[in-house]
C-alpha cells in the first residue's frame, strides 16, 4: 500500500509500482483527477490497473465522468470503508 497526494506525479507511481488496484478520490482539489484516470488507461504500462473512485454521494456527475474517465468502479464515501471488502475483490476480477 502506497499513497499519493500530488496528482502530476501520480502517473510516474503507478508506472513505477504498478499496483494491483488504485483508490481514487474524486473530489480531490489538488487537480483533475479524471485526467490522471484517463492518462492511466492511455498508458499501455498501466492500462490494466483498476481504477476504484470515491466521492460524496451528491456528486453525480463526478461519478459518472469518473466511470466516463475509465474508473471501473465509483463508490460513495459512506460505503467505501463498510463495502471495501467487496469492492476490491469486484474490481480485480477479470474482464
Amino acid at each position: 500500500v502506497s499513497t499519493c497526494t500530488d496528482l502530476p506525479a501520480l502517473l510516474t507511481q503507478v508506472e513505477k509500482d504498478l499496483p494491483m488496484i488504485l483508490v481514487m478520490d474524486l473530489n480531490s482539489e489538488r487537480g483533475n483527477v479524471n485526467n490522471v484516470i484517463k492518462d492511466i488507461r492511455a498508458n499501455e504500462k498501466t492500462s490494466h490497473i483498476p481504477v476504484v473512485g470515491f466521492t460524496n454521494m451528491i456528486n453525480k456527475k463526478a461519478q459518472d465522468a469518473a466511470v466516463e474517465a475509465g474508473a471501473k468502479l465509483v463508490a460513495v464515501d459512506e460505503a467505501i470503508l463498510p463495502q471495501l471488502p467487496q469492492l476490491l475483490e469486484q474490481a480485480l476480477e477479470v474482464d
